[in-house]
């Protein structure tokens, strides 16, 4: 019994270790827009810092590549409007999501990953 809380508590500190990764934006528009809302102009973003985001809104911001937003596990809205965005695939793990905004984007497979976000519940507002 002792033994296996020792590696219960062993592995709750990797899990909090692992909060303070850097996340990496490949996509330096969508790094700025998070920056900006959670007033981080300089400085590694972290796993910590993006569970801090509730909303986000980054319409019209030549925005290509969302990787990187499926640690802000906490979201609940976002805004993605008017950008280049062809792949949603990195939001399937925000579970909290309850109403995104992907009107006049470049999404061609509305079947898959669309489908999947509103058969969670997710509000999906799209031109499909």
């Amino acid at each position: 019994m002792a033994r296996r809380a020792r590696e219960l508590a062993q592995k709750a500190r990797e899990l909090e270790l692992a909060d303070d990764v850097e996340v990496v934006f490949p996509d330096k528009e969508l790094e700025a827009a998070v920056r900006e809302e959670l007033e981080n102009a300089d400085g590694p973003l972290t796993r910590v810092d993006l569970k801090g985001m509730k909303e986000l809104v980054v319409d019209e911001k030549a925005i290509e590549d969302l990787t990187g937003l499926e640690h802000a596990v906490n979201l609940t809205e976002l805004w993605l409007d008017s950008n280049p965005i062809s792949d949603v695939s990195p939001l399937a793990s925000l579970t909290n999501l309850t109403s995104l905004h992907l009107r006049y984007n470049q999404i061609s497979d509305v079947s898959n990953d669309i489908q999947a976000l509103r058969n969670r519940g997710v509000h999906v507002y799209i031109d499909d």
